[in-house]
């Protein structure tokens, strides 16, 4: 599981930083961005999967974690994080990217911290507890 949590989250970054090259141009370069967007899109929902039907199960099923709050709390941020991804998605669609490319960037680079953030508070929490557990 963790490394498979690993590869998922390397992947992710280095999506966004694809994403963080593609937003700093003044114009979009929309064919790029799409595949970009959905190869990020396809990485995330795994690590969304992994996390809830593997780690998450398994962290909680070990009721001696003294790190449980901690579990549980991650896994709600989740559920919430991936609202707001689906409503990004959903909001800027190619068209509208296109004709609002300064806003979808800003739009864009919020979305960009809070990945990049969820993915520090999951390696922070997650890999030590995954380290110790038995194969």
């Amino acid at each position: 599981m963790l490394t498979r949590l690993r590869e998922l989250h390397s992947e992710i970054r280095e999506k966004l930083a694809e994403l963080d090259q593609l937003i700093a141009n003044d114009q979009p370069q929309v064919d790029r961005l799409m595949q970009v967007r959905h190869a990020l899109t396809r990485a995330s929902r795994a690590r969304t999967k992994l996390l809830e039907t593997e780690i998450y199960p398994r962290l909680l099923s070990a009721k001696t974690s003294t790190h449980m709050e901690g579990v549980r709390r991650l896994q709600e941020e989740g559920k919430a994080d991936l609202m707001a991804s689906s409503q990004h998605i959903g909001r800027w669609s190619l068209r509208t990217i296109t004709e609002e490319w300064n806003q979808y960037r800003s739009a864009s680079n919020a979305v960009r911290i809070a990945m990049r953030r969820r993915i520090k508070a999951e390696q922070e929490l997650l890999y030590p507890l995954l380290a110790q557990l038995p194969a």
